[in-house]
This record gives C-alpha cells, structure tokens and sequence, in this order.
C-alpha cells in the first residue's frame, strides 16, 4: 500500500535487540533447577540416552532463546505484521516443536546438558520446551507494552481464539522506524534501542548470575549426594 510516494513500511516495537535480551532472560529463569547429578548422569550414558543437542553450555542455550524471543518479527518479511506470529498459537507450536526436539534418545530418561568442567546437569525436556516457548512469547509482551503507531495497533495475542488487536497503551517501549527517508531516523531508532538497553539489560545480567549460580550450587550438591 501507498502513502503519497512513499512506501507503507510498519513499525517494529521494541527493536530485535530489546527482543533477543527479554527472551534470554526469561529462558534462562524459566529453565529452572537442575535435575539430578552423579550417578543418574552415569546411568544415562551407559544406555546411551545423551541426546546431542542437550550437550550444549549455557552460553548456547541463552543464544536460543535469545532467537527465539526475536523470531516471532519473521512476519514483517511476508508484510503480515503482528499477527499470527505473535500470538498464543504460536507459542503452542513453539512448545511442541521444542518438546519434540528436546527428547532423549530413548524414552524414560532425562534430556542431561554438558556444563563446562566436566559438571553435568539434567534436565527435563519438559522443562526445557516450557522455557523456550516462554522466551518466544517474551516478544508477545514486549510489543503489548510498547508504542504502536501503525494501525491496525497491537498485536493478535489471542490467535486462533481470537483475531482482536491487544495494546496496552502503556508505551514502554518506542517503535522503531523503518522510514529511513526521514531525517530523524537514526536519532530516532539510537534513542528507542538505548531506552530498551536501560531497561532490559539489567535484567539479562541478572538473569544469567542467577542461572550460572543456580547450576553451580545444583551440580554442587549433586557431586556430593554421589561421593
């Protein structure tokens, strides 16, 4: 659609920044405690249930649900914006296809996750899908609390059930502009990604101590309840 000679382009709100740092966060504190350590790690990898893709540090772990807290703008490649992508059927889609992905070789046992030193850890794939369909709908919210100057304004965060447009009006966070034949684009789009970083970087710090805290003292007592 046309706009005088300009090109209709949405908005974005927050930026893939802001997105990536939310879903990093609450993937990480959505993970969880770690399961048990010692002998049931042992156990596991004599039946040879270690499922390769749970060998994986923490550091990948946060990168995955950084993409996947940025993932759902994918729609703006198709022009379909706020919509299907940001709703709750996707984060349904989202929790099976990572419960699929995350089961063990065999059945019965846990999905384990290598830690640096030769500390291991267990999880439950349950678990781990839970947290990464979290970090996808992190996006949800953080659009729900942004500015959304472009009609139709908010999100379909209802989908299938509902294909309403929700906005809180709360105007957390500043839309990022896509007209980049505007003098103040780039002022503009530094000032809404700093704004992101203030608020949300705080609380990716804390997040990622608190899961490298939690790992620690979990494999900790686990090393002990087997020695």
């Amino acid at each position: 659609m046309l706009v005088g000679t300009y090109c209709y382009l949405p908005e974005a709100m927050p930026s893939p920044v802001g997105h990536a740092l939310a879903g990093l966060a609450v993937g990480l504190v959505a993970t969880g405690r770690p399961g048990p350590d010692g002998p049931t790690v042992a156990r596991l990898e004599a039946r040879g249930a270690l499922d390769r893709l749970a060998r994986d540090p923490m550091r990948r772990r946060a990168a995955a649900f950084a993409m996947l807290g940025a993932l759902p703008d994918v729609d703006l490649i198709v022009d379909m914006h706020s919509t299907y992508t940001h709703s709750i059927g996707a984060v349904a889609i989202v929790l099976a296809a990572s419960w699929l992905i995350l089961q063990p070789r065999r059945a019965g046992s846990s999905t384990p996750i290598r830690r640096p030193g030769n500390l291991r850890v267990v999880r439950r794939p349950r678990r781990l899908a839970c947290a990464a369909a979290l970090a996808y709908a992190s996006h949800i919210l953080l659009d729900w609390l942004g500015h959304d100057p472009t009609l139709p304004i908010g999100v379909t965060a209802l989908w299938p059930f509902s294909t309403a447009y929700y906005d809180s009006g709360l105007h957390l966070f500043m839309p990022i502009s896509r007209r980049y034949w505007l003098d103040t684009f780039w002022s503009h789009n530094l000032v809404a990604v700093a704004r992101e970083l203030l608020l949300l970087v705080p609380c990716a710090v804390l997040a990622w101590w608190w899961a490298t805290r939690r790992d620690e003292v979990s494999g900790a007592r686990g090393q002990e309840g087997s020695g």
